[in-house]
């Protein structure tokens, strides 16, 4: 892993959103890959737990954004300016006292758009560390980041943070999308997060989503995005803008 950035092994990869409303892909999000040489694909579930643990995650984090950043100006002069790229981040990053300040340089070196950028976090990130989340949220937000709540509903229940940080995007975990047909908990789950969201003035996302009933459970229930295999997997950037 601590050769991986200097060899080339690391990759972003890019999952379209869908616009359920007009049918537009409007944004994606970047999905970092490890292609190593003797193992092959080596899963993020493997890999970022050891960053996190040995310190390199804020090197490779740092890597990522700086690959987004310049990717957006491929997007842009490919007359995609308005595209809207997430990025996970990690309890580390989040709660390093440099972040924001990090996220704000790097946009401003490479001319990407702050709107332009939303950045993915889990809720149990942000209960973990309030405080921290709190500076580093309202800090990138005043100058247009998005923030992302991922896998909305898989973690604590507490809503407050909703009310209290500034986000602006709800992601439906795959574990509900996948059985919404089926399971009827599932299905109201869904409905209840999505009427959720538009009640906070908030757009949602589901994740997961493989076929086109469950997209259309999805858009007749006022779902803002979804991404998929129905629509694409993650894709190298030269695939991903093709």
């Amino acid at each position: 892993l601590r050769d991986a950035i200097s060899l080339g092994q690391l990759e972003v990869y890019y999952q379209p959103q869908l616009d359920l409303q007009t049918g537009l892909i409007c944004s994606c999000e970047a999905l970092l890959r490890w292609k190593h040489p003797q193992w092959g694909m080596v899963s993020p579930a493997r890999f970022i737990p050891l960053a996190e643990e040995s310190g390199q995650i804020f090197e490779i984090g740092r890597w990522v954004l700086a690959s987004v950043a310049e990717r957006y100006a491929d997007l842009s002069s490919a007359g995609y300016g308005k595209m809207r790229i997430s990025v996970n981040v990690s309890a580390p990053e989040l709660q390093s006292p440099s972040f924001a300040a990090d996220i704000e340089r790097t946009l401003i070196q490479y001319g990407m758009p702050a709107e332009n950028l939303e950045l993915e976090v889990t809720e149990s990130l942000i209960m973990d560390d309030t405080a921290s989340a709190t500076a580093a949220i309202k800090h990138l937000s005043a100058l247009g980041v998005r923030f992302s709540i991922d896998d909305f509903g898989t973690g604590y229940s507490s809503l407050s943070y909703l009310r209290q940080l500034q986000i602006h995007n709800l992601k439906i975990d795959q574990s509900f999308v996948r059985d919404i047909l089926n399971d009827p908990n599932d299905a109201v789950i869904v409905q209840a997060i999505i009427g959720l969201a538009k009640n906070l003035n908030l757009q949602v996302t589901a994740e997961g989503v493989e076929n086109a009933q469950q997209k259309d459970f999805l858009r007749e229930n006022g779902c803002d995005l979804m991404q998929g295999f129905d629509l694409s997997p993650a894709l190298p950037f030269g695939e991903f803008l093709a």
